[in-house]
């Protein structure tokens, strides 16, 4: 035996040897007792009903003037206390605060009640609309009036701003005798919050606001899916004489897999659009709005809209346009239609 293999016998006689054992860090208790308590909550909600969620302010912990404060800090907004308070604030939540004071035997209830948001929903709807108009007419100069209108409606929709007043993070701040609030309070709320940052700040502080979170709603949405032209087809015709439609592919006739497909084109032989349907006729009209859509520029291939800080229009020149509608498509003519 060699010299450096007896070496190396001689040191394995002081190498320890560790064993790897698997830890188990979930106990083996937590899934039986989780399905347990998921059994009886299913038996609790077959012969009770559903399990009420509770609300916020009503855990032992809850502040609502921190979690007043504590909001606007989170947009990095500067607020009046007060107004903001108020803007969270629901009739109905004074109402029924004023009766169970009124039961209590209190003299003067009102009192010691602060207003409700109805008059600053009233005015932030206002800011909103105006600042989405301007900008909409100032942004997108093509598009008729009827277009900025729908685009303008479906953004200040109480869908859309419950959507928006949610993700702030409203829900466990409003003051309001609805259990779980509603679309219209939600709406409401946010346009009080508004409000209450335009009293509260700057012009642009509050243009940059709306722009934030109401404008960039636009982006994660087609604009060609907030306005479809009524009689898409003869409007066409109407901005566009010696349009022609004609029939570029056809799959499935006959069969409840029919697939036609429709190019439009103008009187130049130039290509407009296409579109595709289950008749000739749906697939006419997808073709007649996707060449308005070009038209109006409003299409999916279009540079994205001016929402940046620095690129957004000033609020100077969204002001001009706040009463300065678009052409409505009445009054376009066919020598103005360009068609990029």
């Amino acid at each position: 035996m060699s010299f450096a293999l007896r070496c190396i016998l001689k040191e394995a006689r002081y190498v320890q040897i560790f064993s790897v054992q698997q830890q188990r860090y979930l106990k083996r208790w937590l899934a039986p007792t989780l399905k347990a308590m998921y059994k009886r909550k299913e038996r609790h909600e077959y012969l009770y009903g559903p399990i009420p969620i509770p609300k916020r302010s009503a855990f032992l912990e809850w502040n609502f003037g921190s979690e007043v404060f504590a909001f606007g800090k989170r947009l990095g907004e500067q607020f009046d206390d007060n107004l903001l308070r108020q803007a969270f604030t629901q009739a109905d939540y004074l109402h029924k605060i004023s009766e169970e004071q009124k039961n209590l035997g209190l003299e003067n209830p009102d009192s010691v009640l602060v207003s409700s948001n109805e008059e600053l929903a009233r005015e932030g709807r206002e800011l909103i609309s105006q600042y989405v108009f301007g900008f909409l007419r100032h942004t997108l100069k093509k598009l008729p009036e009827e277009g900025v209108r729908s685009i303008h409606d479906k953004l200040l929709g109480d869908e859309m701003l419950a959507h928006i007043s949610k993700n702030l993070g409203t829900k466990d701040i409003i003051l309001t005798a609805e259990h779980e609030p509603s679309e219209g309070t939600y709406s409401k709320v946010f346009c009080a919050i508004v409000a209450a940052l335009s009293r509260s700040s700057t012009a642009d502080r509050t243009g940059g606001f709306i722009r934030d979170f109401v404008l960039a709603q636009l982006a994660e949405n087609s604009l060609a899916e907030f306005y479809i032209p009524e009689k898409p087809w003869a409007t066409l015709e109407a901005l566009c004489p010696g349009v022609e439609a004609r029939l570029a592919n056809a799959e499935g006739h006959g069969t409840i897999m029919a697939a036609y497909r429709v190019a439009v084109f103008n009187k130049d032989k130039l290509f407009l659009g296409e579109g595709f349907g289950e008749t000739v006729k749906v697939a006419k009209n997808l073709a007649s709005v996707d060449a308005l859509n070009k038209m109006f520029e409003i299409h999916d291939a279009r540079s994205p809209l001016p929402l940046g800080p620095n690129e957004c229009p000033k609020i100077e020149e969204i002001g001009l346009k706040m009463n300065n509608p678009n052409p409505a498509i009445n009054e376009l003519t066919p020598n103005i239609v360009r068609l990029g």
